[in-house]
């Protein structure tokens, strides 16, 4: 995935131009963006003026030589940079899992574009696989986890490396939500946006404007697009199977990594019995390399797998 992230990161960097404000998010993959923008300002004496959503950021972008600027010394910012530890396929997502997401809103909020770039890992049908960090006032913080119990959301108080409550930049602690599955993200931030002691949720809904997977860049219009691509594709074996006489047919279409979707969270879901795929067209070596989807589920897959070989004539 570090090939995946890296591709983003220089990605999103030739997306910066001249003279532009850049909210600069926080994360691993955030990593490889701030390398790639430092060398663009270096190689082309670019001017820009970067605005952090972490001390961790910030730091390393003064490291790199970026011109850092207080948000409230900016009129606006014109794109935000970030990453994300969750995305549907409406661009809704996750974040938080490096404690900064309250000041990542923060930037967001007052972006005219923000993109964010992740690996392919983290696009899934619905956001909730990953836990749902919620930040929170330190006083009266028991109580709260006590009532967010109640509510059946599976509080955890984060905790640092000693083991004690993790204080965000701006002096919070931060409650993790374990609900593996959220259907209605809108409601639920609702309800998190009028409790008392929460300050901001990891919830970002209607947030981004597109998202770069590796080096593809995605909005709301793509994804449309890959959608209907999947569908007629699948409609075809449907109608192929109803001619066969299997009427018992449902249709799925699913984004994600394919091997883990295939291999783990399809069968969890739907409790199949058999997985049927069809044979890689990569070559030997690229097989030796990169490794393949047919191969990896029938490694990891806690059911039966059938492989399909097709042979030309």
């Amino acid at each position: 995935m570090n090939k995946q992230k890296k591709h983003a990161g220089e990605f999103a960097a030739t997306l910066i131009e001249d003279g532009m404000v850049v909210g600069l998010g926080t994360g691993s993959t955030i990593a490889y963006f701030l390398d790639a923008l430092a060398k663009r300002i270096q190689d082309e004496k670019m001017t820009i003026i970067g605005v952090t959503t972490s001390t961790k950021t910030a730091r390393r972008a003064e490291e790199l030589g970026i011109r850092i600027r207080d948000i409230d010394l900016v009129p606006m910012i014109d794109l935000t940079i970030d990453g994300a530890d969750e995305v549907d396929q409406h661009l809704n997502g996750i974040k938080g899992g490096g404690a900064s997401f309250l000041m990542e809103k923060i930037v967001a909020r007052y972006s005219r574009l923000v993109i964010w770039i992740i690996d392919e890992q983290k696009l899934h049908n619905k956001l909730g696989q990953f836990p749902l960090p919620v930040e929170v006032v330190a006083f009266g913080s028991g109580k709260l986890i006590a009532e967010l119990k109640k509510r059946h959301l599976h509080p955890k108080l984060r905790l640092d490396n000693h083991q004690q409550p993790l204080v965000t930049d701006l002096g919070h602690y931060i409650v993790d939500l374990d609900l593996e599955k959220i259907d209605q993200p809108f409601e639920l931030g609702h309800y998190l946006d009028g409790q008392i002691g929460i300050v901001e949720h990891g919830l970002f809904l209607n947030v981004a404007d597109q998202v770069i997977i590796g080096s593809i860049a995605m909005n709301e219009d793509v994804v449309y697009q890959m959608e209907q691509t999947a569908e007629k594709a699948i409609n075809e074996s449907f109608d192929y199977a109803k001619s066969l006489g299997h009427n018992d047919v449902d249709i799925h279409v699913r984004f994600g990594s394919p091997k883990r979707v295939i291999a783990r969270d399809f069968p969890k879901d739907h409790h199949n019995d058999l997985i049927v795929i069809g044979e890689t067209g990569l070559s030997r070596l690229q097989r030796a390399m990169a490794g393949t989807v047919p191969s990896f589920v029938t490694q990891v897959s806690k059911v039966d797998v059938l492989i399909m070989r097709t042979f030309e004539k």
